[in-house]
This record gives structure tokens, sequence and C-alpha cells, in this order.
């Protein structure tokens, strides 16, 4: 709450003087690039001098292809960050590219000439820069927002702005959103510098500077991107209870943005963070409750108001969904009896589970075996009993045409087992087998009809998909996850030396590696040695055809060998989590001398300076201190030493504000030091960090 005070107060007191950082500028840049070549760019700014947005495209002037750029500053022409808009003049500065081959720009090459006036966007002058500009890009005032985006629109301007989020409630914001002229950007800042003076909750002092934490704030944009284009995957259906519909108004409420149900084609209220998720493609927006006039100003359910809601229609009743690179992906809906899912039902335990007349992969071979509680196995066949509807079950369809559960796992191995007489459920205070029952009751039963959802297309858009799903009830984990996309050959061998309880890679690695066989996470540990920096989908996706894994769990056995050999006192609650593959790539040709790296690492053992006992490893191999997570010097201890140095850096000899300096070993740690107050020293940042070679 705080933070989302503080835009308030910021706006009521019309204190804009929140400066937006450049890593800040770039995350979300990075996303545009293509819509600058040979675009002149305007950037408002209070001082373009030192202004992030006026560094990035100026550094970036060249790589972006930028034919001007042009920043604007009001009233004041001093080289301070935080104006205080007591000058006489304002400047705008107009720079076209570097002369020089510096790619830095210069005082030469920019140039700076005078407004008549303070430099108000609102000004002729300034309007008259506006209007020879292709792309606004900046911060402005969150007090003028509506009116800042007025003009922008009046004079039909591409932008890229920061906003405070809220303003998609106010009614001119909306009425963009809902006609698609104005959209949401990709990232959200959280901290912006301001003045020194500044004082409040939620202001944070970052090496000696002030900034101002916000929850709320957003990019607004009208430049076309990836992210608007891409569906939104849904994997819940409609029902009547979840999604009650209001009762002031003709639309169903839906709680959450990834509760948006799949086949559901009328109205529906969904919380205002839809926007961030919004593909006009998919779906249109049909008016929030000001926009559509609904009594009482909210939706109401059974006499309940409900939370501020946009509502939307689906455009495409269609479930075939393409992605952003242009893939198609179908999630095709279809039925299927239990007479048809239990025909060639077959538990082969740690080999799998098959039905639907074996061309239904239930449980892959050496996939952890969920198993339902009496009263969980019993309800699912109490539903199919008394004909009440099951969770509708997610299916992927594989490149040779069978399928594997995706969702819904235990579910068909209940009713497989229940049918193939595995157990017996109640019926009437009695326990009947399947075969006990009466023809008519089994015929019931066999009829019986199960909602599946088949997803088919790229591996990527599989995936996705999967993640999507994969947030209720018992969830894979992403390696499971991948091994259903990438399934084949080579993935069906892997899984035989590195996917069950007691198999080859734990036999061999166990003082090595960590997590549990059953849940794929040993076959991920093995993949990320053998594939280094190349992303373990990418990889699978390359050998998914493969037809062993042979070449993985060799490299997998010169891994451990290797680490056992320069390794060989075991301590395996060190060794655990340890990339070894990288480990293994950098030093396997090097000779050591185990006995010296055994002494080493015993000291570094008892060292309390050591918090990281892990790391001692890549540590001693490295010499690169990071791994050993080393201990700080207390607050308590920094005072003291900040107080006996009377704020005088050691090094630069010059005062420094106890939040402008750095504790340092006296002694390097390195050398023998002790992070004891003895040991401390305070240095000023810019001392401290070159010293470190920081």
């Amino acid at each position: 709450m705080a933070k989302n005070e503080s835009l308030q107060k910021a706006r009521d007191a019309k204190n804009d003087e929140f400066y937006t950082q450049l890593n800040d500028i770039a995350n979300e840049l990075k996303h545009y690039k293509e819509h600058f070549k040979g675009k002149t760019v305007l950037c408002n700014c209070d001082d373009p001098r030192v202004s992030n947005f006026f560094h990035y495209f100026s550094y970036n002037f060249e790589q972006l292809g930028l034919k001007k750029l042009i920043t604007t500053c009001y009233k004041n022409q001093e080289r301070d960050l935080f104006s205080r808009n007591d000058s006489e003049k304002a400047i705008y500065l107009e720079y076209t590219g570097e002369k020089n081959g510096s790619r830095v720009p210069t005082v030469e090459e920019i140039g700076i000439h005078e407004l008549k006036g303070d430099g108000d966007f609102r000004s002729e002058e300034c309007i008259a820069l506006l209007k020879s500009a292709d792309i606004v890009v900046t911060n402005p005032p969150f007090s003028l927002f509506r009116e800042y985006v007025a003009q922008l629109i009046a004079y039909d301007k591409k932008f890229l702005i920061i906003g405070n989020q809220n303003a998609i409630t106010y009614k001119e914001i909306f009425a963009l959103l809902k006609s698609d002229k104005l959209w949401l950007g990709y990232t959200k800042p959280k901290l912006f510098q301001i003045p020194q003076n500044a004082e409040g909750k939620s202001v944070k002092i970052i090496d000696g500077k002030k900034f101002q934490q916000f929850g709320n704030v957003c990019y607004f944009t009208n430049l076309d991107n990836k992210k608007r284009h891409e569906d939104l995957i849904l994997y819940k259906t409609y029902n009547s209870e979840e999604y009650p519909k209001y009762d002031n108004f003709d639309a169903i409420n839906v709680d959450k943005v990834t509760d948006i149900p799949l086949d559901y084609d009328d109205v529906m209220g969904v919380p205002v963070t839809f926007l961030d998720k919004y593909n006009p493609e998919q779906f249109e927006i049909i008016g929030n409750e000001y926009d559509l006039n609904i009594e009482k100003g909210r939706g109401y359910i059974n006499g309940k108001r409900m939370y501020s809601r946009i509502f939307i229609r689906r455009r495409i009743p269609s479930p075939t969904r393409r992605g952003a690179r242009g893939e198609v992906m179908e999630i095709k809906q279809t039925e299927i009896t239990i007479r048809e899912l239990t025909a060639g039902y077959a538990d082969n335990e740690e080999n799998g589970v098959v039905a639907y007349g074996g061309k239904l992969d239930v449980r892959p071979p050496y996939q952890r075996e969920f198993v339902y509680k009496e009263a969980q196995r019993d309800a699912v066949i109490d539903s199919v009993v008394q004909g009440f509807p099951l969770n509708v079950m997610y299916w992927a369809e594989r490149s040779d045409g069978t399928y594997e559960v995706i969702d819904g796992q235990q579910r068909t191995i209940s009713i497989c087992q229940y049918v193939n007489g595995d157990f017996a459920h109640e019926f009437s205070g009695n326990k009947l087998f399947f075969s006990n029952l009466q023809d008519d009751e089994q015929n019931k039963i066999l009829d019986y009809k199960l909602n599946i959802y088949i997803c088919s297309g790229t591996n990527s858009e599989k995936l996705k998909w999967f993640e999507r799903i994969n947030i209720a009830g018992e969830k894979l984990t992403a390696q499971e996850l991948r091994n259903a996309v990438y399934s084949g050959s080579w993935g069906s061998d892997a899984k035989k030396y590195f996917s069950k309880n007691g198999c080859a890679a734990v036999a061999i690695g166990a003082d090595f590696v960590s997590g549990t066989a059953n849940r794929q996470e040993i076959l991920e540990t093995a993949i990320k040695w053998i594939a280094g920096n190349t992303p373990i989908d990418e990889y699978m996706g390359l050998h998914q055809n493969d037809e062993n894994a042979s070449a993985l769990w060799a490299y997998f056995q010169k891994v451990i060998a290797w680490a056992k050999s320069t390794f060989p006192v075991k301590r395996a609650k060190y060794t655990k989590n340890i990339d070894w593959g990288f480990l293994y790539r950098t030093f396997k040709d090097v000779s050591f001398d185990t006995d010296k790296l055994e002494a080493e690492i015993k000291t570094l053992i008892l060292d309390d300076d050591v918090t990281k006992k892990a790391g001692i490893y890549p540590y001693v191999l490295t010499r690169d201190e990071k791994y050993l997570s080393l201990r700080s010097f207390s607050d308590g201890d920094k005072l003291k030493a900040y107080t006996a140095q009377d704020g005088i850096c050691k090094k630069c000899g010059a005062h420094f504000a106890i939040e402008e300096m750095e504790a340092d070993h006296i002694t390097p740690w390195s050398e023998g030091g002790k992070t004891t107050l003895d040991n401390c020293q305070m240095l000023c940042k810019s001392c401290n960090r070159r010293k470190s070679n920081i």
C-alpha cells in the first residue's frame, strides 16, 4: 500500500521529480529496436544533458540507426540532475550522431539551443519540436499524464512512456486501450532516483543516492511488439459454480487472469491485470464498469460488491492458437468413453502405464508414480457413477500419433484400476468390484464420457502450454514437462540411466548430484552438464530423435570419475550441489596435487568467514572468492570503524557520509585477514572499488 500511496502523494503535491534508471530504460527499449531506424526521437526531460533517456539514445544512436535525437529542458540550464525550475531560459538539445569516431557524444557534437519560454510541453515551440519527431520516449509528469497522452494522440505520434498503471482506469486512457490505440509495455520499473532532500516511507538509499520505490508503474506505448500478439494460454473449462454471473450485469466473473475459461465465448469480467496479457487478436475489450454504465458502478454477486473488472469477449472461439513467431499449435477438444480409455490398459510398474488401445502413455517409464489416497480415488469413481463431470484432462499428441497424459494421470489410473478389478468401491454400504456390478451398471460406467483436450504443435508452443496448465494439483517438475514435449527415442533411453530409483546414475554419482531420480532431477543435472551454455530445451530438441542417449551417459560417467579422482575424500554434504559439469569442462586437462587440495579444503571448512562450504570445491580450483560467500562486517563494526575514522576515507582522505562508504579488510581474507573490527577500515565506494578492481 505504501508504494502506491507514493504515487498518490506525488500527484497531489505535483512532485514529479522521478528519474528513470538507465537499466530500466534499456530493459524496455530492447523490445522495440526495429522501430527506430531512420527516425527522430523526442525526449521531454528536466535536464537532457544528464537524462538517462538522452544517455540511452545518444550512446545507441548508430546502433539504432536514428536520424536525430531531440531533448528538452524545463527552465533550468544548470548541469544538475534535479532542476529547481528557477532559471530564466529553457533549452533543447539536438544530436545527429558522433563525428569523431568515439561513439560517445561530446559537447561539440550536441547542439544546444535556447527556448523562448519555459520548456513546457504544451508551449507552441515545444509542440513544434513534437511535430518534427517520429517517436516520443520519456517519463512524463504523473500529474499531467492524461494531458500528455492526449497531446501525443492529437498529433498522431508513436510513443513509449512511463506512467502510473492506475491510469488504465482513467476514462480517456481506457478509451485508448479499448480502441487499440494504446497498450502496456513489457516491464515495470520499481526504483526512480529523487532529489537528495526528498523524504518518505518508501525512500531507499543506494550508493549514497536516494530512490523512490513504486509498485504500480509501467510503460504505455503504441509501438507494436511481439508480446501483444502472444496468445494467453488457457487451460480451465467453464462451469457455473466457479464462474458465477453478476447480479446486475450479463457476464460471468473470473477471479484470476490464468483462470479465464477456454470454452466460454460470451462476456467475462476479468481483473485489470488482464491488460498485461491482452492480445487484441484473441480477445475484444467490451468496456469497464463506468464505460458500460453498470448499475451501482461495480459488479455484484449474491449481493456482494466485487473488485473492479474489465469486461472482455473472445474474438476467436476456435481452440487453434498461434504463437509469437507464427507457429501453429492446435488444442483440440474431444470426448472419449471409459470403455475406449480402458481398452488395452496395462500397468508395467517401472516400465510405465498405458491405455487407450496402447496409444496413451499414462505414466511414462521411470516417471514418478502419483498415488491417490483412497478417499481421492473413491471420489473419482463416485463422480463417474453419479454422472458428475470430472475435470478436463490434457494429452499431448506425439509425432508418431500416440499420446501422453499431461494432466489427469491419477484420475485416469483410478478409472482404469477400478475397471481392471484392482480395488472395490462402496455402493450403498457394500464394497463391490467392477465385476460384481450388474451389466447395466457396468455399461453406465463404461459409456461415461471424459472431456479431453489434445495439444499438438511445435515443441516450444507445447512446452509453454504445459507450463500454464501445470499450476494446480500434483505439479510436474520442469524436467518432467520437457520430457513430455521432447519425447522420443533419446529421452526413453536416457530415462534408463537417470530416471528410476536406484538407477545407474545414482549408483555411481550419489555423492555428487542432488535431487530425486524419479522426479527427473538427476536427468536434468546430467543434461545441464553436457549442454554447457546451451539451454536444456534446445539440447533436448537437437537430440530428441537420436537413437539412444549413450553420449549423455558416457559424459556423465566421465564427470563423476574426474570429480572422484580430483577430490577422493567423500563429503556428500558439500559436494551434491556443485556444477561439476562446468568444473570438468574447465579443468579436466589440468593436473592437481590432490593432497594439497584436500589440506586447503580442511582449512577452509574450519574457517568461520567461509559461510558457503559447498563453494570451497569450485574455489580451490578457480580461486574466485564469490563461491565462498565470505562473511561481511556487521553494521555495528562498520559504525565503530566509521566513528573511529571521523568519516574520513583511509585512501583518499575525504569525508563521506556512512552510506557513501564501504567496509574493507585491512589485511585481505586471502592473506589471512579476518572479518573482525581490528581488521576493518572504511573506504569511500570509489576507492574501495578501485582497490578491488571492480
